[in-house]
């Protein structure tokens, strides 16, 4: 089974916002397996979504990483359901926890209880994008009586995938993402142990709670399903809308591993891919579900021009700093510039001191054949999707020569 090969619309600081409708253009003609649209500080991911869903073709839209903390999960359902009906095109939504700049400095919201947040949005919306009325109470978020007006948005499925049905019973496979660091990860903690995300206090606490498309949820934020509808032909296993969860930490992958349909990394290694493909089996088996396919954003740039690599490094400052990222390049080597930025350096003074290895040991990028041994080590190291994020540059508007080239590796 050939795993699948994506786009995300890279949003880069240093070009035109608006070259995001030619990378999804270029996506889509040279037919790769979907496109990711998220957003940062320019379009509101939604509006982007329709925009791009609005022409032609039918390159199926995850949308995402939606942060938790800024977003309602009746607002998230409510915009992907709005870009299904208003494109026509099958919708996935991708959630995360963002990072203290995004959500308390530019939002203005509190960021707490991180994973728990994570895991209520996911239950909830999940079961919004499957037509459900919803009942719940979690330790973060509640909804009562809230259903969608319009049709739930048409399950993402590849051809490779299709033995699988979206929702994760036994014997079925399904497709999200969520993100903290890899560092951290143990692999899942024995139950009733210090290391166990049920009995963790702060904000990495884990509740357990589950939820179905019916369901009526405790004071307490547990739910507990009510029998099957008998108008449910599958007896009760709705095909539910892809949930994605993006994580790089031991709570968030645990949490990704017990509710999501897909598990999304960013800025990481093949061999961080690795350790946190290992550790989602973990906790999916200890969950008592199979595990759920993981996805990997990685950086691209073929035959890469000084201008492009100076666009990756600037890309990378503003990761420098935040949880979980921090450690990850601290691993990866590049303590020195990590302990930079955290000092409080200038942007400037931090952007001058990032060497282009670093992008590098997070991406893909020189000639062909070195892209390609690259895309190799990712998908060796367990990427059932890679998800290319396409450097632009006046050489190579939209990231067209480099999607054309890593395209091209799987029709070879």
């Amino acid at each position: 089974m050939t795993p699948r090969l994506s786009v995300s619309l890279p949003l880069w600081q240093d070009r035109d916002p608006l070259d995001a409708l030619a990378v999804a253009a270029a996506a889509a003609d040279l037919g790769y397996d979907r496109l990711w649209i998220g957003e940062m500080a320019t379009f509101d991911a939604f509006a982007l979504a329709t925009a791009v869903g609005r022409t032609p073709g039918d390159l199926p839209l995850c949308v995402g990483p939606l942060a938790v903390a800024i977003r309602t999960p009746a607002t998230i359902a409510m915009g992907a359901a709005s870009v299904a009906a208003l494109t026509g095109r099958p919708v996935a939504v991708a959630l995360g926890t963002s990072s203290p700049v995004v959500v308390t400095d530019w939002h203005g919201r509190e960021r707490t209880s991180t994973a728990a947040h994570l895991e209520d949005t996911a239950l909830i919306v999940r079961d919004l994008l499957a037509g459900a009325k919803v009942d719940y109470k979690g330790h973060c978020e509640r909804i009562r009586g809230f259903h969608l007006r319009l049709p739930a948005p048409r399950p993402v499925a590849t051809p490779a995938e299709d033995d699988f049905a979206v929702g994760g019973a036994p014997g079925e496979h399904a497709a999200g993402a969520l993100m903290e660091p890899v560092a951290s990860v143990r692999g899942p903690a024995r139950p009733g142990s210090v290391d166990d995300p049920a009995r963790a206090g702060g904000s990495d606490r884990l509740p357990a709670v589950s939820i179905s498309t019916r369901s009526s949820a405790g004071p307490t934020g547990t739910s507990s399903a009510a029998p099957p509808d008998p108008s449910d032909a599958d007896g009760g296993r709705t095909l539910r809308g892809e949930i994605a969860v993006a994580a790089f930490g031991a709570r968030a992958l645990s949490v990704g591993a017990r509710v999501a349909d897909r598990v999304v990394l960013n800025l990481v290694t093949p061999a961080q891919v690795a350790r946190c493909v290992s550790a989602v089996r973990e906790f999916a088996a200890a969950a008592g579900r199979p595990a759920p396919a993981i996805a990997v954003w990685v950086t691209a740039g073929v035959d890469p021009t000084p201008e492009m690599l100076a666009t990756l490094r600037r890309g990378v400052v503003g990761y420098l700093r935040a949880p979980g990222y921090a450690a990850m390049f601290t691993e990866a080597g590049f303590g020195d510039v990590v302990r930079l930025a955290q000092g409080g350096a200038h942007p400037r003074e931090v952007l001058a001191a990032v060497p282009d290895e670093l992008p590098a040991a997070i991406g893909m990028l020189g000639d062909a054949g070195a892209v390609r041994v690259r895309l190799a080590e990712y998908r060796a190291a367990g990427a059932d999707e890679v998800v290319v994020v396409p450097v632009t540059s006046a050489e190579d508007p939209a990231g067209r020569h480099t999607l054309r080239t890593v395209r091209g590796f799987d029709r070879d």
